[in-house]
């Protein structure tokens, strides 16, 4: 199945730039939906904006649906979650559980709504492998997409809920959505300050040259590139394996990863001052995707040298 005309909801933050990029590169008619003020990647300097634009938010359902209808769209994308102040996606939960039903949940219930009135319409929405809880509430070494949910925060909440409501319009209305669970995000454009920004840091003191202080950590992460992120949620548009989808990419731990920067700009002075927050998600098994054909480009050392090699590193 081809992904014909898509609308990105959030297509100019972080993962919705690298989504549209492999989006475009498969020939997809790209239209991005994004909150007024949200600032689109600056073109080249001759090159036009190669997408077609809308402004709006996410729980405005009327406008929502205009934007649907505009870029006739076959599949729409939903990577808006909320957020406040460059704070962390759990944090703004935090701070504000109402906005961020609002945001995480309503959004995506307009989007089913509107996928149910427009048939075959492919809608893929992205959730956070923060639904499984603390390791400790498992027995297995690494969780599926069938493992049982453990939320202990408002974000993992609200992507639960999220993740019920595709599964309840995919039985009850035929909607073909999908919810992926990446496991953490992480590449040059990072803005806000999530729990993972601490590699980012690291990496843009290597380009820059400048001293940097983070905290240390032997805990293994999860992690995904956000260039395999983009690819992966682009190369989904294209199949449907379920209601509930894992991508993962590789294990580092912050003081690994800080290695790896040194070993690429040995002169960077990284210095460690205390123990980062413990992370306390279990571990995944993503065998599904990769099973059904995608398999991701980066590992640790590659993410590092094409971090580095990114023009104005960290803010692209």
């Amino acid at each position: 199945m081809s992904p014909g005309n898509v609308l990105i909801v959030g297509g100019n933050g972080f993962l919705g730039r690298h989504t549209a990029a492999a989006l475009a590169a498969g020939g997809a008619s790209i239209h991005i939906f994004d909150r007024p003020g949200s600032a689109p990647p600056a073109a080249a300097p001759g090159e036009p904006d190669r997408y077609s634009r809308h402004q709006g938010s996410v729980t405005d359902r009327h406008t929502l649906e205009e934007a649907v209808a505009e870029a006739r769209a076959e599949t729409i994308i939903v990577l808006a979650s909320y957020s406040h102040r460059g704070l962390g996606l759990g944090k703004s939960a935090e701070q504000n559980p109402p906005g961020a039903v609002d945001v995480n949940v309503h959004g995506l219930l307009h989007i089913l709504e509107i996928a149910a009135r427009r048939p075959g319409t492919r809608v893929l929405w992205l959730s956070s492998t923060t639904v499984y809880g603390p390791t400790a509430s498992y027995t297995a070494p690494k969780v599926s997409e069938d493992s049982l949910l453990a939320p202990g925060s408002v974000y993992a909440a609200t992507k639960v809920l999220g993740e019920q409501l595709i599964r309840t319009y995919r039985t009850t209305h035929g909607v073909r959505a999908t919810a992926v669970r990446p496991t953490l995000i992480w590449g040059p454009g990072l803005r806000y300050r999530g729990v993972q920004s601490c590699l980012g840091d690291m990496v843009d003191a290597g380009v820059e040259g400048r001293e940097v202080t983070v905290p240390d950590s032997t805990e293994p992460w999860d992690l995904l590139y956000v260039r395999d992120a983009g690819r992966a949620v682009a190369w989904l548009t294209e199949q449907d394996l379920g209601p509930i989808v894992l991508v993962n990419g590789y294990q580092a731990s912050v003081r690994q990863v800080r290695e790896a920067v040194l070993q690429a700009a040995p002169e960077t002075p990284i210095h460690v001052a205390g123990t980062a927050p413990w992370l306390n998600v279990p571990a995944v098994d993503d065998r599904m995707i990769r099973r059904a054909g995608f398999t991701p480009r980066f590992d640790l050392a590659r993410s590092i040298r094409d971090y580095m090699a990114t023009p104005a590193a960290g803010t692209t």
